[in-house]
């Protein structure tokens, strides 16, 4: 990627965040669900899950989806969940509602978390078996993104450090809209992006990202961004299955890769 920096920096500031926010909200209600699902009903839709699967809600790690719509090369956050309480911890209510946001805002591909989800991802995947696929991150730390199908584990190898990387470009090409910086809760979310720091390995000379607090929803829209690059055909695939290559991906041409 060629991004300068220096270990221990902070990839992503409030100031990265800010310049990517408009003048809207989040939905509250129901009907403002489906409100903005009818505004941006001609729109792809991508979104994002990453699971967090214990029960103790004493954990700052929660399952939390994103919803973003497609437009002027752009990705517009128009929904942010965290699962909580009761729906945190029943699967049955979770994946009910997942699959009401999925309806609702007839989200077009929705990029889920391997590791921890692979039960989940499999029941959501006998309801949506186009719609969603799942990424397992793998531990490259150079070079370009590329992925790689695995057909026993039905998921898609995705190297952790490089696809951030692409993230992060393009949150500072502003290739992301956000909320107004005023939205609390949009806030809760975003602010999970500053909760990473750049380190390099001085023994492996590798660069690793870590935490510094909960990350959940940056995870989320990485899941997003690299389904929203794999539908129009943006990553290097191997051995993807045959629905994949018929399924009409194409590249949107604003990557140049």
């Amino acid at each position: 990627m060629g991004l300068p920096f220096e270990s221990g920096d902070l990839p992503i500031t409030e100031k990265d965040i800010r310049a990517c926010c408009d003048a809207y909200r989040l939905p509250r209600t129901e009907n403002e669900e489906i409100a903005i699902a009818k505004e941006h009903r001609s729109n792809l839709v991508f979104g994002g899950l990453d699971w967090a699967m214990s029960s103790d809600e004493s954990t700052s790690s929660y399952t939390k989806m994103g919803i973003f719509a497609y437009y002027n090369g752009k990705l517009k956050l128009i929904h942010a969940e965290q699962f909580s309480g009761t729906i945190g911890t029943d699967p049955d209510l979770r994946l009910r509602r997942i699959v009401e946001l999925i309806e609702r805002y007839n989200v077009t591909v929705l990029g889920c978390d391997y590791g921890m989800g692979y039960n989940e991802n499999q029941r959501l995947k006998k309801v949506y078996p186009n719609r969603v696929i799942t990424f397992h991150y793998y531990g490259s730390s150079t070079g370009t993104v590329r992925t790689k199908y695995d057909p026993q584990g039905e998921k898609y190898a995705l190297p952790k450090t490089p696809s951030i990387n692409e993230f992060i470009r393009d949150l500072k090409a502003r290739r992301f809209v956000f909320p107004e910086w005023s939205d609390e809760r949009a806030k809760q979310h975003l602010q999970d992006y500053m909760r990473v720091t750049r380190e390099v390995n001085d023994k492996t000379r590798t660069i690793q990202f870590q935490k510094t607090g909960t990350d959940d929803f940056l995870q989320v829209s990485n899941y997003a961004n690299m389904a929203r690059r794999m539908y129009f055909g943006g990553e290097m695939v191997e051995d993807a299955p045959g629905k994949a290559a018929a399924s009409g991906w194409h590249d949107d041409g604003i990557y140049g890769l």
